[in-house]
């Protein structure tokens, strides 16, 4: 697992335990690093080769699990206070390898697709929906541009 390049990210391996009927993943636990309460939890869903984005939290910490497909992650920290500011970050996870991706406030974030039908990512959150607490751009805004590239 790489280690992610920017400050305050932290990418967490996951337990999955395989059984005769099925298995159990583990998705949080409130003495794991990057947990910090939850007063809500939603799914969003991103089909085959399309990008949702961009969006970033003012307050909001994300914790973020695939639990269908794979999902690549697009990550831009703006944080000026902060010792990687303006550096980028791609993170690709998947349901069959679980890893959680604690996203701090203040990181530009975007994600695609990248197997055939929905992909589904579960976000604790810290703080419940508020459509003051974010700012969003559209995927195509040009200082974004090259990292999507990339991938």
């Amino acid at each position: 697992m790489n280690s992610p390049k920017i400050e305050d990210i932290i990418l967490s391996e996951l337990k999955l335990i395989p059984g005769e009927l099925g298995s159990v993943r583990h998705g949080i636990k409130s003495t794991d690093p990057g947990f910090s309460g939850f007063e809500e939890v939603y799914f969003s869903s991103v089909f085959f080769g399309k990008t949702k984005g961009w969006k970033r939290h003012t307050r909001m910490i994300s914790n973020l699990i695939v639990i269908s497909g794979e999902i690549t992650f697009f990550l831009i920290d703006k944080r000026e206070d902060s010792r990687t500011y303006d550096q980028n970050d791609i993170i690709r996870i998947s349901a069959d390898n679980p890893r959680r991706l604690t996203v701090p406030p203040g990181i530009w974030t975007a994600f695609r697709g990248n197997t055939q039908g929905e992909n589904v990512l579960c976000n604790v959150a810290n703080l419940m929906h508020d459509p003051e607490e974010s700012e969003t751009l559209s995927i195509s805004d040009p200082q974004f541009r090259k990292i999507l590239e990339k991938e």
